[in-house]
């Protein structure tokens, strides 16, 4: 007796609109977050047109939907990539101002938002590792203050003060970052190695 083998079932259009959903979903609550700092998965069902069980099906909760929009953030807005070293810093200050100047209108809007605050809370963490290689023997308050002064020097809030209050362009502003980083380099990597001599 001969079988048929059995065909496979393909559900590539399946995966393709669940795919589709997912995006709309988060393009709807960063829309959202743009046009009023905030968000609620009823809303954002919604604005899609799908039911809050979908949206809850993607995203089981809203720390995954958190999660999800901060991937799907950086790969819209595309930000320049992370220092591997502390010394590497300055030179990537005109990569960020560039990326604040295309992004411009989405960070404002999002700046005083949960997100905007959660994004930040992540930028800062990821410094912390750097600054704690640099200063081995600092405090926890002294790698705290060095990753305020990078994260400030290099921050939206100094592009927004160089570029619309101080009418800097992007390349000037980001000269003047530059310098002004470079001199907090400097200052955290000399205390590292003044705490290393103790």
């Amino acid at each position: 007796m001969t079988t048929t083998p059995k065909r496979g079932y393909d559900n590539s259009r399946r995966a393709a609109a669940a795919a589709e959903t997912r995006d709309e979903i988060l393009r709807a609550a960063l829309e959202m977050l743009a046009e009023t700092g905030s968000w609620s998965v009823p809303a954002i069902a919604a604005r899609v047109g799908a039911s809050v069980p979908t949206v809850y099906r993607h995203f089981p909760n809203k720390q995954a939907l958190r999660d999800g929009l901060q991937d799907y953030s950086n790969e819209r807005m595309k930000p320049p990539p992370f220092p591997d070293t502390l010394e590497a810093t300055p030179e990537l200050i005109a990569e960020v101002f560039a990326f604040f100047a295309r992004n411009e209108a989405l960070i404002l809007s999002l700046r005083g938002s949960d997100f905007g605050a959660e994004k930040r809370r992540r930028i800062r963490a990821r410094w912390r590792p750097l600054v704690e290689t640099a200063m081995p023997n600092a405090n926890d308050g002294e790698v705290q203050r060095a990753i305020l002064a990078i994260t400030s020097v290099g921050g939206f809030a100094m592009y927004r003060h160089l570029t619309a209050d101080r009418g800097l362009s992007v390349e000037e502003a980001a000269e003047v970052a530059r310098f002004i980083g470079q001199s907090v380099v400097d200052r955290i990597t000399s205390s590292g190695s003044s705490d290393a001599q103790r």
